[in-house]
């Protein structure tokens, strides 16, 4: 299959030959190295009348500058039970007058991988390391990659955190074959699309020169939104010795299948731990709601989430007893354990396959495994599906973590048998922060107190914070929290009470001193009530930036600011009261009002967008222009004379 590539590859090899060395450093001048090759050609053929599937990979890196050789030292490749690594070769490349000297590479080390998705398999970590690098080496990596399984072919990125001097995707497949690719990720002008047919197969390439490298931002989503990537899905095939074609993944009706398949033979019984703990959990609870809530409270607190995994568990998930006996388990193994003790209790539950927000793609859209990475539980309540993640330590029963929201969940019946449901995002009432400070200036500073409710997410974003800390560091955290006006800001003390209510609430108070804050010109002061402003340093750079801005969620923020006039002293200033409202993503309001010796300042911020398209900058930075213009007004005391 190497030599698929080489011929699909050979003809426009030829002009990167006359890329010479000292062009390339003076074309890329600045940036630690250069791919001059980047190769990924994915062939899908058949092999004792079984369709598979394999990608042949070719990189090579030039190093331009040596001060940071250390950064392409090491590359790391990964192996797993459902893409095995095969034929990988691993050199460095020193020019010479007749081309290069190749220095095979010896040193390669494996260890686990790690994941940040929840659904992940047994992988293995390959770490090559390279010697000999120095100015105008370079780093070559050839390697097969076999897939075990048709349905799960990787994705192919195709732009990098290095420059590319030349990147080629591909795929060739038999024409009995039907596929299609997914593309994603923001536009790709630099690439070229063509379509090459022979008597027996087709292929389709995606080729670019000189791609500049990714943006990486701190403030965006997942690279998956915004770098260019893309997926080949068999449709459906027809095999040699058959003409009729087989379904693999043309439709969610195949997608469900597939899922379907993993959790069919498992919980066929219940054990007898399992049904006493059910009946101690409902006995004396008549209505379902309260009964669900009930079970889903008892997994969410007693079963501990540790994500293993080993080929096939990467999909199926454990028996409800074994977790249960356990007390630990991973997404799907939590997930298992509800739905069986929900129909133990007479329940209508089911497993709810579903990805996260790190994900873009949509089930509805793009029926695939490569849409999700977690599995759930859902029950029907009063005709309602009620979603149930018990990873999640903190959100309680009704809602879902945030990371799940607008998201579609497939909800199994039985093989033939499904829903897609999206699960809704809530409006800025989701979360809720409304925070007090009641000041007064004394020694020529604000000394003051602080009461801050918080509901909703906003409440647990920050109890998943507090959950295995200290004290000491819990501190740390509070006084982060509770942080206004400068860097001057001293915490004095802090309390905080966590809700056991049903909505989890988080309640802390604070005192603190804040000096440097007031400016005094002879015998006036000026005050600048904006002790919190939200957004200040949002403004989206639009020239160049094309991935989003994401949010974890929607808010409502309110902010009262109560200070006590001294005595002898009168307000002399007061800013106008405003009001903005800003298309698709929110308002600001904020006013002011004296009552006797108390001057108040309200400001409310309702925030609705999770996620800033480019379409959307212009607005956002409108939005910030005024909230940045109102966080300067500051107001007047003047001594009564």
């Amino acid at each position: 299959m190497k030599q698929i590539l080489i011929l699909l590859l050979c003809a426009v090899s030829s002009n990167l030959s006359a890329q010479s060395t000292e062009e390339l450093f003076q074309k890329y001048n600045g940036e630690i190295g250069v791919y001059t090759k980047d190769y990924h050609h994915v062939n899908i053929y058949y092999e004792k009348g079984a369709l598979k599937a394999s990608m042949d990979v070719e990189q090579e890196i030039m190093l331009i500058d040596e001060t940071r050789a250390a950064a392409l030292s090491v590359e790391t490749v990964h192996d797993s039970y459902f893409s095995t690594l095969d034929k990988l070769e691993a050199a460095t490349l020193i020019p010479t007058a007749k081309g290069f000297k190749s220095i095979p590479t010896t040193n390669i080390k494996t260890s686990p991988g790690t994941s940040g998705h929840v659904f992940y398999d047994d992988t293995k970590e390959k770490e090559i390391y390279y010697n000999n690098l120095s100015k105008g080496n370079r780093t070559s990596l050839k390697y097969t990659q076999h897939f075990r399984d048709i349905f799960l072919m990787s994705k192919v990125f195709l732009q990098n955190y290095l420059p590319t001097e030349h990147e080629v995707v591909s795929v060739t497949f038999p024409k009995s074959v039907k596929i299609s690719e997914i593309f994603k990720g923001t536009e790709a002008p630099w690439l070229q699309k063509t379509v090459k047919e022979n008597k027996q197969t087709i292929t389709i390439t995606w080729e670019g020169r000189q791609v500049p490298k990714a943006k990486f931002y701190a403030d965006a989503p997942a690279v998956y939104y915004y770098l260019p990537h893309v997926f080949f899905l068999v449709q459906e095939y027809t095999a040699s010795n058959s003409d009729k074609p087989v379904k693999v993944l043309s439709n969610a009706d195949d997608l469900g299948r597939f899922l379907f398949d993993k959790v069919k033979n498992i919980n066929k019984t219940t054990g007898t731990d399992l049904k006493a703990k059910v009946k101690e959990l409902t006995t004396g609870i008549s209505n379902d709601k309260d009964k669900a809530r009930a079970i889903f409270e008892w997994v969410q607190e007693h079963i501990r989430y540790i994500a293993f995994e080993d080929s096939l568990g990467g999909f199926v998930p454990r028996e409800a007893d074994v977790v249960f006996q356990r007390k630990f388990g991973d997404c799907k193994d939590k997930s298992s354990l509800l739905v069986m003790m929900c129909r133990e209790a007479g329940l209508d539950a089911r497993y709810v396959w579903i990805g996260t927000r790190d994900l873009p793609y949509s089930l509805k859209q793009t029926p695939m495994p490569g849409a999700f990475n977690h599995m759930i539980g859902a029950v029907k309540i009063e005709g309602q599906w009620v979603f149930l993640d018990a990873t999640d330590n903190v959100t309680p029963y009704g809602s879902v973590p945030y990371s799940l929201q607008g998201k579609d969940a497939f909800i199994a019946h039985d093989g033939t048998d499904y829903e897609i449901v999206t699960i809704p995002v809530k409006n800025a009432s989701g979360g809720i922060i409304r925070d007090s400070s009641y000041v007064r200036i004394e020694n020529n500073m604000l000394t003051g107190v602080v009461h801050s409710d918080f509901k909703g997410y906003a409440a647990w974003e920050v109890q998943q914070h507090l959950m295995y800390m200290s004290e000491k560091d819990k501190e740390k955290v509070f006084s982060a929290i509770t942080s206004r006006g400068n860097n001057k800001y001293a915490q004095k003390s802090f309390d905080y009470v966590l809700e056991k209510d049903k909505q989890k609430s988080l309640h802390i108070n604070a005192s603190f001193e804040l000096k440097d804050y007031i400016k005094s010109v002879g015998d006036d002061y000026y005050i600048n009530m904006h002790l919190l402003k939200p957004f200040v340093d949002g403004k989206i750079e639009t020239q160049t930036r094309k991935a989003p801005v994401n949010f974890d969620f929607n808010q409502t923020l309110q902010y009262t600011v109560v200070l006590e006039i001294p005595k002898g002293y009168k307000v002399s200033y007061v800013p106008e009261n405003e009001e903005h409202n800003f298309k698709g993503l929110g308002a600001y309001r904020v006013s002011y009002q004296q009552n006797g010796t108390l001057l108040t300042l309200k400001s409310e911020f309702t925030f609705e967008k999770l996620m800033i398209e480019e379409s959307q900058f212009k607005e956002y930075n409108l939005m910030i222009a005024a909230l940045q213009k109102a966080y300067k007004e500051t107001i007047e005391l003047s001594k009564i004379k």
